[in-house]
């Protein structure tokens, strides 16, 4: 450790080991009096460093705090980057080496496996693949919603600050593409020429609200979609083809083409960014991406991964992880091929056998006869995950809550040619899944990719019901990812483990789990 001497006397000392979700530094408090022991969580701290506190502000079960003086430093501490760190919440750990970033997201699956999870350190140890790092760890994403505040003629176009609703003004963000500064830039001098009045969240007053702006990486496409509270009011004071000329000379100063111009109303009051209605004011209604060689049609209010070359590797991972499972013993073999059957046996192969490819493609690659009959992909989204399925699969099934996100999905079948093989319904998964089990729709397999909050109870209790023979998990929690594996533990075992890091400088990571019935 390196040692700094300027030393504050009397103030209360922490030991880091280990950081929040929030990136703050996790310690326990020493020199405190009657706090000795509590758990402080501090500010800019890294785990290995001992601290000085200032400004502690203690809660019920822990207290918060600032760093008065660094007695001594994490080797993995580095200088961020941005020079709007950490005042800007957008990102929660440039100070931490990127390595270092890899290896606390790693543990961070692993703890909350074995706490919450019920798995033993020894046998998870033999199931964990190595994190997967992004390619880069800047400008990696697609999509940005930059908020808006400040007065007409001097206009705010930034991030939130952290826990707060107060925009940190910036003109450069390191994990964006550089298309959207570009953009910022452009748009901000143009609109503040014209006085537009940002929206005020407190009194409800004003126009303009956010600037949404994806692109897709594989074409070079970008859209931009101003939020605003009212869509008539804006058209005519912001001119479209005026617009268009500088969006178009923005994009093409970063190398992409402007593609896209639409415009979000949301008159309701309040934090919520977008809202329902949306208006295309010129160029296309979607932006295509591509994902292993197939073609993702992107529309504005489309879910779709922010960080499309880690996706790649996602979906990779899941494809891998299912060819694993259906991979059969020699014994398992001779019998297949006696029936004339494909055998999805209950042991997979080895965790230590599952190799996620970084090169291999989905397209071109789908085999004449698939190891599955059926794959369900429960919580399916857009259907990204299920037109990669259909590689392993027959037949895909799709399951989603949200009617645009279904009708994305079988334009997107439609786009590659696979509406023969996927399926999509609208729906809850825990209502749709034993609908399908009475129509006769029982599946080999099912992917499950719920959002932060994890699995639906009832759909719990269904896959245990179900003792589907491969259960495949993609999570973007690590504790509810624990808690649901827990609760599948009496039917399923846990067979392998790979995190994915889908958004460096961000405490954020991405698992897929491989789970396999078990056989009585």
């Amino acid at each position: 450790m390196k040692q700094v001497t300027h030393e504050t006397p009397n103030r209360e000392l922490a030991q880091i080991s280990d950081l929040n979700q929030a990136g703050q530094g996790v310690g326990r408090l020493e020199q405190a009096g009657s706090h000795n022991g509590q758990a402080v969580f501090v500010d800019g701290a890294l785990p290995g460093e001992t601290v000085r506190l200032r400004q502690l502000t203690f809660g019920r079960s822990y207290a918060t705090a600032q760093v008065a003086n660094w007695l001594s430093l994490s080797p993995d501490r580095v200088q961020p980057a941005c020079p709007l760190f950490p005042r800007c919440g957008g990102c929660s750990l440039q100070h931490l080496a990127y390595a270092g970033q890899l290896e606390w997201k790693a543990s961070q699956v692993r703890n909350a496996l074995i706490h919450l999870g019920q798995q033993m350190p020894e046998v998870l140890d033999q199931l964990m693949l190595p994190i997967l790092p992004a390619q880069s760890p800047w400008h990696y994403r697609a999509k940005v919603q930059i908020p808006v505040q400040g007065r007409p003629g001097q206009l705010q176009l930034g991030f939130y600050a952290r826990d707060s609703h107060q925009v940190t003004d910036g003109s450069c963000c390191l994990i964006q593409h550089p298309v959207a500064d570009e953009l910022r830039a452009a748009l901000r001098a143009y609109f503040d020429l014209l006085k537009v009045p940002p929206y005020a969240e407190k009194s409800g007053q004003g126009l303009l609200r956010h600037l949404l702006i994806r692109h897709a990486e594989a074409t070079g496409q970008v859209m931009l979609v101003p939020v605003v509270t009212d869509a008539r009011r804006w058209q005519q004071l912001v001119l479209t083809g005026q617009l268009v000329d500088l969006a178009q000379a923005a994009c093409a100063r970063a190398g992409l083409t402007f593609s896209s111009y639409y415009v979000n109303e949301n008159w309701q009051p309040g934090n919520r960014i977008l809202g329902s209605a949306y208006t295309l004011l010129w160029g296309q209604a979607q932006i295509t991406e591509r994902i292993n060689g197939l073609a993702y049609q992107i529309s504005p209010a489309a879910f779709f991964q922010v960080n499309p070359r880690q996706t790649e590797r996602l979906y990779q991972t899941v494809l891998d992880f299912l060819r694993t499972a259906a991979a059969p013993t020699a014994a398992e073999s001779g019998a297949a091929a006696e029936s004339g059957a494909a055998s999805i046996p209950a042991a997979a192969a080895e965790p230590g056998a599952v190799v996620a490819s970084d090169t291999a493609a989905v397209a071109g690659t789908r085999p004449h006869c698939p190891p599955y009959r059926r794959i369900w992909d429960l919580y399916c989204g857009s259907g990204s995950i299920s037109l990669a399925l259909t590689a392993v699969a027959s037949e895909v099934i799709g399951v989603e809550l949200v009617p645009a996100a279904i009708r994305d999905a079988r334009s997107n079948a439609k786009l590659n040619a696979l509406s023969g093989q996927c399926r999509f319904f609208e729906g809850a998964a825990e209502v749709l899944a034993p609908e399908l089990l009475a129509k006769g729709f029982p599946p080999d397999a099912v992917v499950v990719d719920p959002p932060r909050k994890g699995l639906d109870e009832k759909l719990t209790c269904l896959l245990r019901d179900l003792a589907v023979p491969v259960l495949i998990y993609v999570s973007c929690n690590p504790a509810t990812l624990a808690r649901d594996i827990a609760r599948l533990q009496p039917v399923y075992r846990l067979r392998a483990v790979r995190p994915v890091d889908m958004f460096p400088q961000t405490t954020h990571v991405e698992t897929v789990v491989l789970m396999s019935r078990v056989e009585k």
